[in-house]
């Protein structure tokens, strides 16, 4: 009876090894929209609201990406401050603070910044060291005439493609950036408004994920396929660039229209 104990305790941990070393390696590849690069586990990620920047999150862990023009003249020691992070200590270019009972782990080139919040402090460093930070000359438009999504309130003088989230619009003559909640972005001119919502759904994006209401319908405009909406005046369109849902609202399908052109 002891040598069936032994024997079953030992398959037991076995498999408990080799279950661990199983999820070790089960790892892949996010991109924040070409800006950094780190391998994370194979949960399913969702994005999660942040007050700049963009994060994911997904097993209890939360992968924060944001560099340093986004901390909008606050300070990364006060940024850090404010979320009441407690520095614990540093190993090579990683930081680490403690937050209740989970990690936290910053790591960063020059301007960017990768924070990974997680109860195990092995699996944070492990995230964290894999992060891969592109140039800032690898992540500017290529175009003269792309703005970075910030255009400090002045009026665009011509048709302009911008920037947001990785993502490029084309944003009419006559609008001016008015501001922006996380990653909603709201453009206006003396009439009327723009508004552009993107959500990272942590998968390829399918028409089947947008919740439809009554007078909804499917729709092509400009060539892209999406959901077309009316509600309090305004015209939605949702639709999906890759693991991104995004929703446009403007006052006509036209403005829309111009908006996906780029």
């Amino acid at each position: 009876m002891k040598k069936i104990l032994t024997i079953l305790m030992f398959a037991a941990a076995f498999g408990m090894l080799m279950g661990s070393v199983s999820a070790a390696l089960d790892m892949h590849e996010y991109d924040f929209d070409g800006k950094c690069t780190v391998n994370l586990p194979d949960e399913h990620w969702i994005g999660d609201q942040v007050p700049f920047g963009k994060a994911i999150s997904g097993g209890g862990i939360t992968v924060h990406y944001f560099n340093s023009n986004q901390l909008q003249g606050t300070s990364l020691e006060d940024y850090i401050s404010s979320q009441q992070y407690n520095k614990v200590g540093n190993e090579g270019n990683l930081t680490i603070y403690q937050s209740g009972s989970k990690y936290v782990v910053l790591t960063n080139s020059t301007d960017d910044y990768l924070l990974v919040t997680d109860k195990n402090l092995d699996e944070a460093k492990k995230i964290a060291s894999s992060a891969d930070f592109k140039s800032n000359e690898q992540s500017a438009a290529s175009s003269d005439n792309v703005s970075s999504g910030k255009n400090n309130g002045a009026v665009f003088d011509k048709d302009t493609v911008v920037t947001l989230d990785g993502l490029n619009f084309t944003i009419p003559e006559g609008y001016k950036q008015m501001g922006n909640q996380g990653s909603e972005y709201t453009f206006a001119n003396n009439t009327s408004t723009i508004i552009i919502s993107i959500k990272n759904i942590g998968k390829p994006f399918s028409l089947n994920s947008v919740s439809k209401q009554k007078g909804d319908e499917k729709k092509v405009i400009n060539g892209t396929e999406g959901i077309l909406s009316k509600e309090s005046g305004k015209i939605g369109f949702t639709y999906g660039i890759d693991d991104s849902m995004i929703s446009i609202f403007a006052d006509g399908e036209d403005v829309i229209g111009t908006v996906i052109s780029s």
